[in-house]
């Protein structure tokens, strides 16, 4: 089940190394899909100290704290105030990188508020519609020099230090462990109650997965 999560894995590592954020930053993960969490995941392993986190969902959360996530680096944006809970933990100054995870043009916006003069923002969500972006905002990007960057997919050149291969590495040391994020299994002749619940929300999940018989 394991080697089923490589894919979204090297996708996490390409996000990671499209900013390498230092273990000294602080840095904030916007979305906690599978992609959010696998972030999650990969930088605690990385050594991240000051690493924040921004949710929805109970599951998310009750996935994060499993990961080492401290309580109080949990941000249920249903309940707090996103930008004050971040400025509270980042002593007024904003995050130094940030990941935007959703891909909504509100949630972008939010993202670039959240940044620290001088700050990296990696845009990792796919985009659900148009991406508008307000004057203001747009004025914070220039004002703070913020740099944004896109990712997308991940890289394998057979180079024994392409993407690939650092996520092979960190499975067969048992580093990390992304198949804890799979919360639904069903076998193919059931995988139309996965496709059910992905559709029509009936249920939280963050990885539903086919598995054989």
């Amino acid at each position: 089940m394991t080697r089923l999560m490589l894919e979204p894995v090297t996708v996490v590592v390409h996000a990671i190394r499209r900013i390498q954020p230092l273990p000294s930053e602080s840095v904030v993960i916007y979305g906690l899909g599978t992609i959010g969490l696998l972030l999650t995941m990969l930088l605690v392993e990385k050594g991240i100290q000051n690493l924040f986190i921004i949710g929805n969902k109970d599951i998310q959360k009750k996935q994060a704290l499993k990961m080492g996530i401290p309580e109080s680096c949990y941000c249920d944006s249903r309940q707090q105030s996103i930008e004050g809970w971040v400025l509270s933990h980042t002593e007024g100054a904003g995050a130094d990188v940030l990941y935007e995870c959703v891909g909504k043009s509100e949630n972008i916006a939010q993202t670039i508020d959240l940044a620290a003069p001088g700050g990296r923002i990696c845009m990792v969500g796919n985009p659900c519609l148009d991406i508008l972006l307000d004057k203001n905002i747009y004025w914070k990007i220039l004002r703070r020099q913020l740099t944004i960057t896109g990712t997308w997919n991940s890289s394998f050149t057979g180079d024994i230090n392409d993407d690939w291969h650092y996520a092979m590495k960190k499975l067969q040391e048992k580093k990390i462990a992304p198949a804890d994020i799979i919360t639904h299994r069903y076998p193919m002749k059931e995988m139309e109650k996965g496709f059910h619940i992905m559709r029509d929300k009936t249920e939280d999940y963050i990885k539903i997965m086919m598995v054989q018989e």
